[in-house]
């Protein structure tokens, strides 16, 4: 019995000298990482839908451009609270009505290795113009006559006619193309995009997730988050539960009714913000539509109880509008308010000669793209048919959606909206001008000729006045249903440094993990 004590004893220190070598040459090591918190450089992302294309300057799509705009860059950028800032371009002046000169950034790459010039430019705005490309934007920047190039820096942008809102459409609207890789790709460019911006392209699996890498060589500068992933979750209720499951890191369009549940899970925050998307309902005026007549239009508009849907459906996260713009639009203005009035409603469906229950529409809507969509379009069914309309609801995913108002085969109504728009030129000419994307009424010769004529009008207060009347002209005919200027509520992981916007973008250089 000693003997086996001895021998234990003895193999106890071999191990015991083994183990504290092994523990030595390791130690450090160990120490270092216990208790060190690693700093996430990765962020998750969800998001209704993939974009529509790869392609920029084309489909002016909003899900398409949150993608995009990382990679890609415009020209001038823009601050929350609207101002102008240098992006690729350093310097502008308008030397006269006519005349715009700029000066670019020095030394800015593309994510193949070629350097920023003007001819860049010049291919972007060509591009744009060209009718074979079928952009969405060239109604725009249809004032635009050429881009001079001055030299390798420098160069004018020349116009037909005065172009006010020149630097708001180059903010908002132009996304700068490398014009060597274009050509050689192709058609291949929509799934191959090449930009200026902090992040590359990295794979895109469509309907499931999109993912980006940091651009080492961006001229911002190092960036803290150095993977982007979106990951596709059409439904509000599944990117909830993605979220509260550690999935994603980011979400807006949050369910009001779902608030409560991330506050709870002590794993977010939430952050609110008044956003530029205005959201109405479009009346479908094309030959044959019930709301040709005018009646019918004023009918609707009168049927629709926009502050019980504030309250009870969105929980009060939205502002009440009464015209086509929006409260932070520089072109607002008052208009004739349609105050809730089923009596209204009833005897105007009765002078346009519909019994009650006789007008059969369809409301079509999208499920999780704008907060509580589907919700808001039921509610507001069942409003109507209160005063004798006999309306059902269809819903779509967003990119039919979309493709449906684009091509003109949506239903009598439909939910849309209108976002990042902060003059009132922009917001009317893609509302009222035929060729545009969105286009949610066709007005009289007349009308349209007065909406191309404010465009041109450069005097601030003029061109103010000038709109005003528009937008009670558009009240007036009752051309829409305006509902609200979106509230924005956004999940946020609670270690994620991430403040929403106004005009709802992702500015990813600005998003970092907290230490």
């Amino acid at each position: 019995m000693k003997k086996f004590n001895k021998l234990t004893v003895l193999l106890s220190l071999v191990l015991v000298l083994i183990l504290s070598a092994c523990t030595q040459g390791t130690s450090g090591e160990a120490s270092d990482e216990i208790g060190k918190e690693s700093t996430r450089t990765d962020l998750n992302i969800g998001i209704e839908s993939s974009p529509t294309t790869l392609i920029p300057n084309t489909d002016p799509n909003f899900v398409k451009d949150l993608h995009l705009k990382s990679i890609f860059e415009p020209l001038i950028g823009r601050n929350p609270d609207g101002t102008m800032t240098p992006l690729l371009a350093t310097e502008w002046e308008n030397t006269d009505d006519l005349t715009w000169k700029f000066k670019l950034r020095e030394g800015v790459k593309f994510h193949n290795g070629e350097i920023l010039t003007p001819e860049a430019v010049k291919y972007s705005v060509d591009y744009i113009m060209d009718e074979k490309n079928k952009s969405g934007y060239r109604g725009h920047f249809a004032p635009i006559k050429e881009v001079r190039i001055i030299d390798e820096l420098n160069f004018e942008i020349i116009t037909s006619e005065p172009m006010p809102t020149l630097l708001v459409k180059l903010a908002d609207n132009m996304l700068i193309m490398e014009p060597k890789h274009m050509e050689e790709v192709g058609d291949g460019a929509a799934e191959d995009p090449i930009g200026t911006g902090p992040y590359k392209f990295v794979e895109m699996v469509r309907d499931q997730s999109f993912k980006m890498e940091a651009f080492d060589d961006y001229w911002g500068g190092e960036l803290a988050i150095k993977e982007v992933n979106f990951r596709v979750i059409p439904e509000f209720s599944s990117r909830l539960s993605a979220f509260l499951a550690g999935e994603i890191d980011l979400l807006n369009n949050l369910p009001v009714d779902s608030i409560a549940k991330v506050k709870e899970s002590n794993l977010g925050t939430i952050e609110s913000v008044s956003s530029a998307r205005v959201i109405y309902l479009g009346l479908n005026d094309k030959e044959g539509s019930p709301f040709t007549d005018k009646r019918v239009r004023q009918a609707a508009n009168y049927a629709i109880n926009t502050d019980e849907l504030l309250e009870f459906v969105l929980n009060g996260q939205g502002t009440k509008m009464t015209g086509p713009l929006s409260k932070v639009n520089d072109g607002y203005t008052e208009t004739k308010e349609y105050k809730y009035d089923p009596e209204k409603a009833k005897e105007l469906l009765k002078e346009a000669g519909y019994a009650p229950g006789e007008l059969k529409i369809t409301l079509e809507t999208t499920n999780g793209r704008y907060p509580m969509d589907a919700q808001v379009a039921q509610a507001i069914s069942t409003q109507l048919n209160e005063v004798g309309f006999n309306s059902t609801v269809q819903v779509n995913d967003y990119s039919t959606h979309v493709s449906r108002i684009a091509e003109n085969e949506v239903g009598e109504m439909y939910v849309s909206s209108m976002g990042t728009q902060f003059d009132a030129i922009g917001s009317f000419n893609n509302l009222f001008i035929p060729g545009s994307t969105f286009l949610l009424h066709t007005p009289s010769k007349e009308i349209q000729q007065s909406i191309i004529d404010g465009s041109s009008i450069m005097d601030v207060e003029k061109r103010k006045a000038h709109f005003d009347k528009l937008q009670n002209w558009a009240a007036d005919e009752a051309v829409m249903v305006p509902l609200w200027q979106q509230g924005d509520v956004y999940a946020i992981n609670q270690n994620l440094e991430f403040h929403p916007r106004v005009d709802q973008r992702y500015i990813l250089t600005d998003v970092k993990w907290k230490k």
